[in-house]
């Protein structure tokens, strides 16, 4: 079976396993998981919006997760809050939470590892229409 994505097959060489659970532990540890509604009157439906986020000060665990996440090819935002000083690193994208957190699963301890089976499961469920078809609206960033 070819992969699903354009670096999915070189992703497991490029990454470590302790990589991976490194980054799982920062964000069991540090990190947040979130999926919630959000309502807006232009659609009936509504949607979700979905988030892997981690913040801290120390640049140097800062540039170990940018690091991993690169090597996954995950795409990430980040922002410095200068009222602190500490800097938040964000997947924002579904479909790159979903490829990070699939690949973080066997490494994840705490309550979040239900949390990130649940985001997972729901990511799965969204991307059918109402007949039960595949829907295409979501692409992974290749």
């Amino acid at each position: 079976m070819p992969p699903k994505f354009k670096n999915d097959a070189n992703t497991d060489a490029n990454v470590l396993k302790t990589e991976l659970a490194y980054l799982a532990g920062i964000i069991d540890g540090e990190g947040c998981i979130t999926l919630w509604p959000v309502e807006r009157k232009d659609r009936p439906k509504g949607r979700h919006l979905c988030r892997v986020t981690f913040t801290n000060k120390d640049n140097g665990i800062l540039n170990e997760c940018r690091n991993i996440l690169n090597k996954l090819n995950v795409y990430f935002t980040q922002t410095l809050r200068k009222n602190c000083g500490c800097t938040t690193v964000e997947i924002n994208r579904a479909l790159e939470a979903k490829f990070l957190l699939e690949k973080l699963l066997p490494y994840l301890k705490s309550y979040k590892l239900q949390r990130a089976q649940d985001f997972i499961k729901y990511i799965d469920n969204s991307q059918y229409d109402k007949l039960g078809r595949k829907c295409n609206r979501r692409k992974r960033r290749a």
